[in-house]
């Protein structure tokens, strides 16, 4: 077994009227079909947060304004690869723009905390987007779902290509 870590975590979020809402993206159908936050590999000899900053500016179009660093990593495991893989988690405060998505995600959506707590289906990227919160100092309801409690987040919005 392996263990490697060659990828980031990064929540894009902005605050507006005292509120904070985190960015959501939805990968093609042929990366899974799932909603995460931004994701991607670490290049040359990038830090995890020069590559944290260039996967939301590829992956969104955004122009960044500061990055936090979370108190938590995510862990996960391919077995086909037979692999543990390690990924630093950041918190991305954008200003308000325009998102253009890149060709891996088809959707995109401005949630609260919980609502993008939500629609993660994965417990590490909970665990992560909750580190995140208590990093920027703002409160998230533990274990929100989607479907076990009302509220969406807003529409989903198909973007552009990439840009």
């Amino acid at each position: 077994m392996e263990i490697k870590g060659v990828s980031v975590v990064a929540f894009v979020f902005r605050q507006q009227a005292n509120t904070v809402q985190f960015l959501m993206l939805k990968r093609s159908k042929e990366r899974g079909g799932f909603w995460q936050p931004v994701s991607g590999t670490i290049k040359g000899r990038e830090t995890a947060a020069q590559a944290a900053m260039r996967e939301v500016e590829e992956e969104t179009g955004l122009r960044l304004r500061r990055y936090v660093v979370a108190d938590a990593v995510n862990v996960f495991y391919k077995e086909a690869e037979d692999t543990i893989y390690v990924e630093p988690v950041f918190g991305i405060e954008v200003a308000d723009g325009k998102v253009t998505l890149s060709p891996e995600h088809i959707l995109y959506r401005w949630c609260s905390p919980e609502d993008a707590m939500g629609l993660l289906p994965f417990e590490g990227n909970r665990v992560a987007l909750r580190a995140v919160c208590r990093a920027i100092g703002v409160p998230v309801e533990v274990g929100a779902r989607e479907g076990e409690r009302t509220g969406t987040g807003g529409p989903a919005t198909a973007g552009g290509g990439k840009r």
